[in-house]
């Protein structure tokens, strides 16, 4: 199993547990995993039927962003600011275009902004999509950000630590990275406690 898919997993069960989570994603919804069983799309218009079928209202908690990295991270941003303690944003998209709403999430971070990126495709396996894809330098670039938290998975052992963890830290941003591919499970190494320590 891909931690893509794990962590998909876990967020499904952490959103249907607690209401202060507000996930979206930035076009990538098949491809992130962020989706879960009854969810109900946040829409400016609700009265509006839009072509695919979806319906939503104010009080949703599922954005759908379009491919607006930026906006998505800086709004983000201003939901955990709002209020906060609140409201608890999650942003999705893969590794690479995470870039997009890098200087955002910069900010987020030098706020004390709790806002949980989740960065998914983040292995050399992206490399069939061309150089666009690879999100080679992007892990360093978050890792030495002040006030920033990013964590890697190394199986789909540790995702269910790796929600634990961001939603522990209150005041800072925590980037939760993920591989799209199938990895080999390491259970003598990994497990959820260990992912606090860098995972």
């Amino acid at each position: 199993m891909s931690t893509t898919q794990s962590a998909g997993l876990g967020i499904h069960g952490v959103v249907e547990q607690i209401n202060s989570f507000i996930v979206g994603t930035a076009d990538l919804d098949s491809s992130v995993n962020m989706i879960w069983n009854q969810k109900t799309d946040f829409q400016a218009y609700p009265a509006v039927s839009l072509k695919s079928g979806t319906h939503g209202d104010y009080g949703g908690r599922y954005i759908h962003w379009g491919v607006y990295e930026h906006p998505m991270t800086a709004t983000s941003n201003g939901i955990a600011a709002f209020n906060p303690g609140t409201t608890i944003p999650v942003t999705s998209t893969f590794l690479r275009f995470v870039l997009y709403g890098a200087s955002a999430i910069r900010m987020g971070a030098l706020q004390q902004l709790r806002v949980i990126p989740v960065a998914t495709h983040d292995s050399i396996g992206m490399g069939e999509d061309g150089p666009t894809h690879q999100p080679i330098e992007v892990a360093a670039l978050f890792r030495v950000m002040p006030n920033m938290m990013c964590i890697r998975l190394t199986d789909s052992n540790e995702p269910a630590g790796a929600w634990k963890v961001p939603i522990e830290a209150k005041q800072t941003p925590t980037i939760i990275s993920l591989s799209a591919q199938d990895l080999p499970q390491y259970p003598d190494m990994t497990g959820q406690e260990e992912v606090a320590n860098g995972a």
